[in-house]
């Protein structure tokens, strides 16, 4: 299954949901990393609804790569939102301007949790059809048909 929720969306592949967190990412630490650029959003935002919304996205991307079981994704998801949300914390205690916080951590792991939970119940209620992966025709039947001999 890729993506129970949005069938619009059935042509992501894991390796285009790979490209898109790790762009989000990216974009993430990037607007962090501009002095005064999170201390502006945050004037604007709760700080803790910014790292809530933002590591509930970059779960579910995450989600999207991996294509085992749901228990499986979901302690993966969950381990990568860690690694993930640690590493943002590091980086952001080495800058002079931001501090790292570990009630920033939980929130980005309450995020993960939440996004976990809701990736989890939609694929326990998505119908059958969207979890069947595509079925490849079989030889013969090119475009779903089958050939038949022509008849004199």
């Amino acid at each position: 299954m890729r993506n129970p929720i949005v069938p619009l969306l059935a042509f992501m592949t894991p390796r285009h949901y790979l490209v898109a967190a790790a762009a989000f990412y990216t974009l993430m630490i990037g607007s962090g990393a501009i002095p005064g650029n999170a201390q502006a959003l945050s004037s604007v935002v709760y700080d803790k609804l910014l790292h809530f919304f933002a590591y509930a996205v970059l779960a579910c991307l995450v989600w999207g790569t991996l294509g085992s079981g749901p228990a499986r994704r979901a302690v993966l998801t969950l381990l990568v939102i860690a690694l993930l949300g640690g590493a943002d914390e590091g980086l952001q205690s080495l800058m002079p301007y931001r501090d790292a916080s570990w009630a920033d951590w939980q929130f980005d792991m309450y995020a993960a949790m939440a996004s976990v939970a809701f990736l989890i119940v939609t694929h326990w209620l998505a119908p059958a059809v969207l979890r069947a992966p595509a079925r490849q025709p079989r030889a013969g039947m090119a475009d779903g048909r089958r050939r038949r001999k022509p008849t004199h």
